[in-house]
């Protein structure tokens, strides 16, 4: 994350584990201290309703509710939620194509994936588009 906010990225898609006191921490650190910086991060695969959660409800380490952050959950072709998807009205943002998606892998071949780590993608090239032809949008406009 550092990276690409020291290098004026104004997209970064996030797909890992949220969890840990220190990760939390420092990925708060980062979205609070990067405010024109859309963070698009996938919600997990867990079957949860994060709003019930209390590791992402209440504690000192919130970040759902912060304008330049988009949680993803997975869709399936049909635009059901994945039954692997993490979820919730408040924690979650927006739901993509995340299951049973054909993609390269070594060697010049297709397999098939799932995951809410393939949707946030979707949604983090969505915004890149949306920035490329609007420059001027902030983050909590392109949310």
């Amino acid at each position: 994350m550092k990276w690409f906010t020291d290098n004026g990225y104004r997209v970064v898609n996030l797909s890992f584990a949220d969890t840990g006191e220190t990760v939390r921490s420092k990925f708060l650190d980062f979205i609070t201290s990067n405010p024109n910086t859309l963070f698009v991060k996938s919600a997990g695969n867990y079957s949860e309703n994060l709003d019930y959660d209390t590791e992402y409800t209440s504690g000192k380490f919130i970040y759902y509710d912060k304008p330049n952050f988009i949680r993803v959950a997975a869709v399936d072709r049909y635009d059901n939620l994945c039954s692997f998807s993490n979820y919730g009205v408040n924690t979650v943002h927006i739901a993509a194509p995340g299951q049973y998606l054909s993609l390269p892998t070594k060697g010049g071949f297709f397999d098939y994936f799932s995951g809410t780590s393939f949707s946030a993608p979707f949604v983090a090239g969505a915004a890149a588009l949306l920035l490329n032809c609007n420059s001027n949008l902030t983050a909590a406009q392109l949310k």
